[in-house]
């Protein structure tokens, strides 16, 4: 502060720096509360489609098993007598109806009937799915490679029809049926819903290459997303961080969806918010300096102004007019004490000066007034003492005057008597000189 060498510089300045830094807080507490507003209200808006598809997901999946427990209560299944064409067709029937790629009929050891000529023939008695139908458990898979080492979905449900039959019945869908799941549900213009293993791959989603290729889902690296349990978190992708809802599906092998959606995109709507506040604080910034230039002002030029009249008094003016202050602040009170001061010192001044006017011309019955107030008073002290002490000596002058003038009288008389007594012996002598004259012609005659 000890820098500014003029005050109104130093009120702008301050004045300034306090709206520049008030408006950039403000800016700064807007755009974060801005931030965090959108970011949760799309967490709240991730956890509602969330919950939403996975109801759709739960209700898909549950008749896809129906669909396909459908089938293995056939009677049509494993009859009895039935040839090979019958059972063929029978199949292949079924397979138009519930629109499966291929169905067959898997025997207890694990030999497929199907016609389907890549399947037909293989032994899966190996194979997950098929142990698990063979425990009584309808089993869907993901996407997964068939016998025929071909990309699908598997459902298989044992054999539960009146004809006794021990088996199980095995029907492939288009590796994309997940994806149709949640190909609709829509976030933004790039989030998407997916669907992955428990191997953390990609089982649907909207890019069929992600289906196709089982791509590891970025967000499966988060351990917590593999947890079972459902939250909302943020994760690095290639575009940019993403916010993702993640929640297990239920009735599956370790299944989880998730709601994804970029955050640049989800929040880009915080620039408007932004340039807003920009906007508003560079008004009120132009606004402050405005007005901080404007009260310097006020503040500066009467004080300016009472400076100026104290330099003057500093060199002896006292004649000269105090500025005129029209506001009702201190700068008026300032204005009107320096009135205050030069009149009181104009007039203590004035008061010295006749006073010793008077004393120089003989009047030394000067007594000052009582303008002398406080500090003042010892100059008031001081003429008293000057006077009184200069009367006191000129009556001391005085009074050794008159001595003066009775001792000289006293030798005048002195004088007077002396130049008598002297015209005597003159005379006397001049008859003593006569007598000796005589005396003497007396002598020689």
């Amino acid at each position: 502060m000890n820098r500014f060498k003029s005050l109104r510089k130093k009120l702008i300045t301050c004045t300034v720096a306090i709206i520049v830094l008030t408006a950039l807080l403000n800016l700064a507490v807007g755009v974060y509360s801005s931030y965090q507003g959108i970011t949760q209200d799309v967490r709240d808006d991730l956890r509602s489609i969330g919950e939403t598809a996975q109801v759709a997901i739960g209700s898909s999946l549950d008749k896809m098993k129906a669909d396909i427990q459908t089938v293995a209560i056939s009677d049509e299944i494993g009859k009895p007598g039935v040839g090979r064409a019958e059972l063929l067709n029978t199949l292949k029937k079924q397979k138009s109806a519930h629109g499966y790629q291929s169905l067959s009929l898997v025997a207890a050891d694990g030999t497929v009937v199907s016609e389907d000529a890549r399947l037909d023939g293989k032994n899966i008695a190996d194979q997950e799915y098929f142990k698990k139908a063979m425990n009584g458990e309808t089993y869907l898979s993901p996407t997964m490679y068939d016998s025929a080492k071909e990309l699908c979905v598997i459902a298989c449900a044992p054999v539960t029809n009146s004809n006794g039959y021990r088996g199980a019945v095995l029907a492939t869908y288009d590796p994309l049926v997940y994806r149709n799941i949640i190909k609709n549900i829509v976030i933004g213009k790039t989030g998407n819903v997916f669907i992955m293993d428990k191997s953390g791959a990609v089982i649907a989603d909207v890019q069929e290459a992600s289906v196709k290729a089982r791509k590891l889902a970025e967000v499966s690296r988060l351990k917590l997303v593999k947890s079972g349990q459902s939250g909302v978190t943020t994760y690095r992708y290639g575009t940019g961080d993403r916010i993702c809802y993640y929640a297990p599906v239920k009735n599956t092998d370790g299944w989880s969806i998730g709601v994804v959606a970029p955050i640049a995109e989800m929040t880009s709507s915080i620039w408007f918010s932004v340039f807003g506040l920009i906007g508003s604080s560079a008004l009120c910034i132009a606004a402050g300096v405005f007005l901080s230039i404007a009260v310097a002002k006020s503040i500066v030029d009467p004080i300016r102004k009472c400076v100026g009249r104290i330099v003057l008094l500093s060199t002896g003016d006292l004649t000269s007019p105090v500025p005129a202050v029209k506001a009702e602040d201190e700068t008026r009170t300032l204005a009107e004490a320096t009135g205050t001061v030069l009149g009181r010192l104009r007039r203590v001044i004035e008061e010295i000066s006749g006073a010793l006017n008077r004393m120089a011309n003989g009047d030394l019955t000067v007594v000052p007034s009582d303008h002398f107030a406080k500090d003042f008073a010892p100059i008031k002290s001081s003429l008293d003492t000057i006077i009184a002490t200069f009367n006191r000596d000129l009556n001391q002058i005085n009074a050794s005057a008159k001595q003066v003038s009775a001792g000289s009288e006293q030798v005048s008389a002195g004088a007077q008597s002396l130049a008598q007594g002297s015209s005597e012996q003159a005379g006397t002598i001049e008859e003593l000189s006569s007598t000796i004259d005589t005396i003497s012609e007396k002598i020689h005659g």
